[in-house]
């Protein structure tokens, strides 16, 4: 299971609405200033993302949870995202490749393939996107950090 700390912003019933930061490791990475990926995540910044979540917990606004997905779930969105319509790209360039052979042909087709995976994407995840096997989920509220109590006196000398 994959696992965040977030922030509850909103509670609506058996949903909350969380909020977490975008965490980077670049800070600690020896190459930070010459790699791409440093330099993508300066330009992003520390950007807050909201997300809606199962509640079970019965988190209240302001409480501090841990958000879980299982791995499963989200290795199968990321393929549905991001394979299916790459796969659907070279299926249609491929079908305008055997059909005429024609450069333009095979680009217009490639790209009416994309169009055409992005959108069955689409299809697929709203219509599998309301199972809670695919939500994300409250799995615990996290303890809040405790106070720094200071000793009390205990004579009148320390006074």
């Amino acid at each position: 299971m994959i696992r965040e700390n977030a922030r509850v912003i909103e509670v609506r019933r058996d949903v909350a609405v969380v909020e977490t930061r975008r965490r980077v490791a670049c800070q600690s990475c020896a190459v930070n200033k010459g790699c791409g990926t440093g330099v993508i995540a300066r330009v992003l910044g520390n950007k807050r993302f909201q997300l809606e979540v199962l509640n079970p917990v019965q988190a209240r606004v302001g409480d501090e949870v841990v958000v879980g997905i299982e791995d499963d779930a989200l290795v199968s969105g990321s393929l549905l995202a991001y394979a299916l319509p790459l796969v659907a790209m070279l299926a249609g360039g491929i079908a305008g490749d055997f059909a005429t052979g024609s450069e333009g042909v095979v680009i217009l087709s490639s790209l009416a393939g994309f169009a055409a995976g992005l959108w069955a994407a689409g299809r697929i995840s709203r219509r599998g996107g309301n199972e809670a096997r695919y939500r994300p989920v409250i799995l615990a509220r996290r303890a809040p950090a405790p106070a720094s109590v200071e000793r009390a006196p205990t004579s009148l000398e320390e006074f």
